[in-house]
């Protein structure tokens, strides 16, 4: 908890009114008007004794916040406990707990809850182009007046609809005197980064994405080489026909499929190439936007990814997707500003082969922070083949592509040197059957196309 502080609410209660008002007290004096400074000593030990109330209510308040979960999957909602006391003999009053929400963030409560509108951080210097700045909700729970030794405890339920990474600044606690001249704010809990992880898809719809067939699941781990039975269980709909235990079925009088574990270690590789033709100039203070068809492409080789992982294979994920990263300016938070934005990195990210959950983590964090403003330029496409070339010949590799550009260009004029490069062309036949390895699905999701 950080010391409080004290913020005049209206410039008639400022430091600078307060010298002006000594100053003329001071003249008063000199002049031997009693009445005149008799009122403006009135007002000046007013202003004084405003803002120790303001301070003494503000030190002696005890305010706790709840931590927020670190990973959640888009759609998930979690609630957040905020809990303040007023240990003062005497009542608080205009007091609250106010924090700042990413906009893409809901909140919701059985208690009154203000939210309003705040742009972005207009005095985050935004030269470079390469920022992000998001619109925030400035919410607010307020109590008008809080009994001596009285304890409050508000639960908030928050969800996050979309996928991405979210910063939540610090809550504050608030607490004013009885004119409203002044507010006390004392920072509780602290500063967090929450990831929002991507839908994902059930094993059987990512099967009927990828249209496999029963004559070629023996090409894409299939069960009949690689496995090896260790129990049964209830038919389902995405099961193989050919997984189905018939004696097991005709003791239970119902279908059941067999359980199957892997027998050999196998590798699989799922690239995710979001490069797109006729880059455009990017603009300053760039909102982020919904796109429904990169949305799915993310989630699909996120799927793709964590499906073959569950099955023990070693698994690794290559994008030159460009990703967000929070950055937190020289001043830091604010009560009435998040003092953050996002910051726009290109690279090339490899995850290398690994299983288990931490590598399931890794690259769900990975989706999670995809930039959907911005597309991957054809040199990084070039970039992203090297490594696939470099690729084992006993690997499985996932190509997914997704071309189409965000949706704020299709309004701008393609001003790039690469306008006329073709990233859907890029992967040819020719260029596929060169790779080590023989088991290679290119899957393309922009307009117009599908699985191959």
């Amino acid at each position: 908890m950080k010391k409080p502080r004290v913020l005049s609410t209206t410039p008639a209660a400022g430091v600078k009114v307060q010298l002006v008002v000594a100053a003329a007290a001071l003249v008063t004096v000199y002049y031997r008007m009693p009445l005149p400074f008799l009122l403006l000593i009135l007002y000046l030990f007013y202003l004084v004794w405003s803002y120790y109330w303001t301070l003494m209510s503000c030190r002696s308040t005890v305010g706790e916040s709840s931590a927020a979960p670190v990973n959640i999957f888009a759609g998930e909602t979690f609630s957040r406990d905020f809990r303040f006391y007023n240990g003062w003999l005497f009542p608080l009053v205009r007091c609250g707990i106010s924090f700042l929400l990413p906009a893409r963030l809901t909140c919701s409560s059985d208690v009154p809850i203000a939210i309003s509108k705040l742009s972005g951080d207009s005095d985050i210097d935004s030269a470079t182009t390469l920022q992000v700045f998001p619109v925030w909700n400035s919410c607010t729970v307020f109590y008008a007046w809080l009994p001596e030794k009285k304890e409050i405890t508000v639960r908030l339920q928050f969800k996050a609809p979309s996928r991405g990474i979210y910063y939540l600044p610090p809550p504050c606690l608030f607490v004013g005197d009885p004119s409203g001249l002044f507010r006390g704010m004392n920072q509780v809990g602290r500063e967090q980064h929450l990831y929002v992880f991507p839908r994902l898809e059930s094993a059987g719809d990512i099967f009927k994405t990828l249209d496999l067939q029963e004559n070629n699941r023996e090409d894409s781990f299939g069960l009949e080489d690689r496995y090896q039975a260790q129990g049964v269980r209830d038919y389902q709909m995405s099961d193989s026909p050919k997984s189905i235990n018939w004696y097991a079925t005709a003791r239970a009088n119902s279908l059941k499929t067999n359980i199957y574990q892997r027998k050999d270690s196998e590798f699989c590789l799922v690239v995710l190439d979001l490069s797109a033709a006729g880059q455009s100039i990017y603009a300053d203070n760039s909102a982020r936007l919904e796109d429904p068809s990169l949305e799915k492409a993310i989630s699909l080789a996120a799927g793709i990814a964590l499906f073959h992982l569950e099955q023990g294979a070693m698994t690794a994920f290559f994008t030159n997707a460009p990703t967000l990263r929070w950055e937190i300016s020289d001043s830091g938070p604010r009560p009435d500003r998040a003092g953050a934005y996002m910051k726009r990195i290109s690279q090339i990210t490899a995850l290398d082969f690994a299983g288990g959950t931490p590598q399931a983590q890794k690259i769900l964090k990975l989706c999670a922070s995809i930039d959907e403003t911005n597309r991957a330029k054809p040199e990084a496409q070039q970039k992203l083949w090297s490594l696939i070339q470099k690729i084992p010949a006993n690997t499985l590799i996932y190509l997914l592509a997704y071309h189409d550009p965000p949706q704020n260009w299709l309004n701008t004029e393609e001003n790039s040197d690469h306008a006329s490069h073709d990233p859907a062309g890029f992967y040819s036949p020719q260029k596929l059957a060169g790779l080590a390895s023989s088991r290679v699905r290119l899957i393309n999701l922009s307009k117009g196309r599908g699985p191959k």
